[in-house]
């Protein structure tokens, strides 16, 4: 128990670094999402395009949280 908790922690200072970061902002006001590339047991994975740089492609994916354990979400 203590070792997931430890691990959740962590996850959460990852999590904050990364909002502070980026501001709290959508994939969406970056991003054209397009064609699917893949899908799992997760999510699904859908080819980007960089709005700004039009060139610059990405993989982004797209994660159903109802499907996942509480510890997974983090």
């Amino acid at each position: 128990l203590a070792f997931c908790i430890s691990m959740k922690n962590q996850q959460q200072v990852w999590f904050d670094a990364i909002r502070k970061v980026i501001g709290e902002q959508n994939v969406n006001d970056f991003y054209d999402i397009s064609s699917t590339l893949g899908k799992g047991q997760f999510g699904t994975v859908k080819l980007a395009k960089h709005k700004k740089t039009k060139n610059l492609q990405a993989a982004i994916k797209q994660v159903t949280k109802s499907n996942m354990k509480p510890i997974e979400v983090y």
